[in-house]
């Protein structure tokens, strides 16, 4: 069987590579431009040619959406978006509390900017909403579920409800927040992936942008938010567009199949534009070979996946669950062959992770006595000096203080034991163990621990450092960009207790960019990162309940009878 993206070159090749220069490529992935470019040089090996753009489409939109600005991280938007908080509540100066909060809040903004949704009609009056009606014309599923949400709201403006006072308050709020932030991040240069969305959706849509390309070829879609849908349009309405969906009769003529529900509706809609391009194959009229490994750990499925790599198929190794990375990167042979991983890792899983955790967890169970003296938690203390990244450090003197039976010890007592230690390992100790209130050069200094302590395990050769110097350079830049970061904070400075927090939600969603060969012969990536690729065999790990597929959970502020009607999804 042809593979998608060789049907993309056949039917480009008739121009030859000298058109390739000023045409752009964007693919879901990056994995797939990859690919693609490979494909080119294939097919043109002796032929001198100008390599056209390819980009994923997060970097196509925010190349061409941003308008000058950089995108920002979320840690940085969320101090922002606290400081406009407070400008309406000013007596609202508890960021710990409004952190997780306002990461949902980010969410929100970041869908309905995807999704080209006006903030200002979805945030209006909850007693208004009669006005969504008469302006968008719902359909009648999305006027029944807006109804009921009226109904609800009715009724509890009947009863004074103190809980739709409070939403209502914080509904109105939240709104004038929204249209702060975008002033706010226009004026400084920032902006955040659902912004550049919407900028470049408007400004293509308006007409007000020519993007600087003969031609635009999307490849490989399914699912998409509005914004991209109104991308493609537009630029197909100018003649600058040529979209190639990659899709299987199976899913594509039949209903029923939940899967093919994106596929049949761009198929309904530009079925007969003439620059819209569909590869359909019918790969399940035939027999296929399925082979069902059940392993009941983690470890074992590694294991399992392991071997099969090492075996003559060289499958493709795609993980459905993300935490299978590290212990599949252990199990797999030590060999001179090169591997590829494109997906992240959360740094929370990481010994370095955990080692984050377990230290600014200790230096906030820290309690300090009217006189002046501090007092240990024997629990943070015992979870601190028992992390696997501190393996190169003596902990046994430590260790004998974590066998009191009170649940705080005097911090005297903990110099007194590091007093048996050689200076350097002391001094490594002392940066760990001493309690502190500044959380500025607590952060540095972590960050100097942290490359002090990779350097020391590269020193002795322990196994895996070349998968420790990217989790290692992430937990540094973290720290850097935190420190950074809250000290920008408004308000009541950061103590050690909202840094945890603060830390804690972060390194939650803080991913580990995994970097190697893009073409090697061992391939290992996420389930999404197959887009628009084709291969003679794979091995799919974790394929369990609540995992494929996810168990799925949508935090948001916005009740689905509003999305509903809205079509938000």
């Amino acid at each position: 069987m042809k593979p998608f993206l060789q049907h993309i070159l056949d039917d480009l090749m008739p121009a030859g590579p000298g058109q390739l220069r000023d045409m752009c490529f964007v693919f879901p992935t990056r994995r797939a431009g990859v690919y693609f470019r490979d494909l080119l040089r294939q097919t043109w090996p002796q032929t001198v040619y100008w390599e056209p753009a390819i980009l994923s489409i997060e970097e196509f939109v925010e190349q061409h959406g941003a308008n000058g600005a950089v995108v920002v991280d979320e840690l940085r938007l969320l101090v922002t978006l606290f400081s406009l908080y407070r400008e309406l509540d000013p007596d609202y100066d508890d960021f710990t509390a409004f952190y997780a909060w306002g990461q949902t809040l980010l969410n929100d903004f970041d869908e309905l900017d995807r999704h080209l949704v006006e903030a200002g009609k979805l945030y209006g009056n909850l007693r208004e909403l009669a006005e969504v009606e008469a302006a968008f014309e719902p359909s009648e599923e999305q006027q029944q579920a807006l109804r009921a949400f009226q109904e609800m709201i009715g009724e509890a403006v009947k009863e004074k409800s103190s809980l739709y006072q409070d939403f209502a308050a914080m509904w109105q709020k939240v709104g004038q927040v929204y249209g702060r932030l975008q002033k706010v991040l226009q004026v400084r240069g920032w902006a955040y992936t659902g912004m550049c969305y919407r900028q470049l959706a408007t400004a293509l849509q308006e007409e007000s942008e020519r993007l600087p390309y003969s031609r635009v070829v999307f490849a490989g879609f399914n699912a998409m938010a509005r914004a991209e849908e109104v991308i493609i349009d537009s630029l197909l309405q100018a003649g600058q567009a040529q979209v190639y969906f990659d899709a299987d009769a199976y899913y594509l003529h039949d209903d029923n199949q939940e899967a093919g529900t994106f596929l049949r509706r761009w198929y309904k809609k530009w079925r007969n534009h003439p620059q819209v391009h569909w590869v359909v194959t019918r790969g399940f009229e035939t027999a296929r070979e399925i082979e069902i490994v059940a392993v009941s750990q983690q470890v074992a499925m590694a294991r399992a996946a392991a071997a099969l790599a090492a075996g003559e198929g060289r499958p493709a190794l795609v993980l459905a669950d993300e935490q299978l990375l590290l212990p599949l990167l252990y199990a797999l042979p030590d060999t001179d062959e090169a591997l590829n991983i494109t997906m992240g890792y959360p740094l929370s899983a990481t010994a370095t992770g955990m080692l984050l955790r377990a230290a600014i967890r200790y230096q906030a169970a820290c309690r300090t006595t009217a006189s002046g003296d501090h007092l240990v938690e024997v629990a943070a203390l015992a979870a601190l000096i028992g992390q696997p990244a501190l393996a190169t450090l003596d902990n046994q003197c430590l260790e004998e203080l974590t066998r009191v039976t009170s649940r705080f010890i005097s911090w005297s007592r903990i110099e007194e034991k590091l007093s048996n230690y050689q200076e350097e390992e002391r001094n490594a100790w002392l940066v760990l163990l001493q309690p502190v209130s500044d959380t500025s050069g607590w952060l540095t200094t972590m960050a100097r621990l942290l490359a002090d302590l990779f350097h020391a395990r590269r020193k002795e050769e322990q196994p895996a450092t070349l998968l420790e110097a990217p989790v290692t350079a992430t937990a540094v830049r973290f720290l850097q960009q935190l420190q950074a970061t809250l000290a920008t904070l408004p308000g009541r400075k950061p103590d050690m207790k909202m840094l945890e927090k603060v830390m804690s939600e972060t390194l939650r969603q803080l991913k580990v960019p995994f970097a190697g060969e893009p073409l090697a012969p061992r391939q290992v990536m996420g389930f999404l990162e197959t887009r628009a690729l084709d291969f003679e065999e794979i091995a799919l790990l974790a394929v369990n309940e609540d995992i494929l597929p996810a168990a799925r959970s949508h935090k948001t502020f916005i009740p689905f009878g509003i999305r509903k009607a809205f079509g938000l999804p």
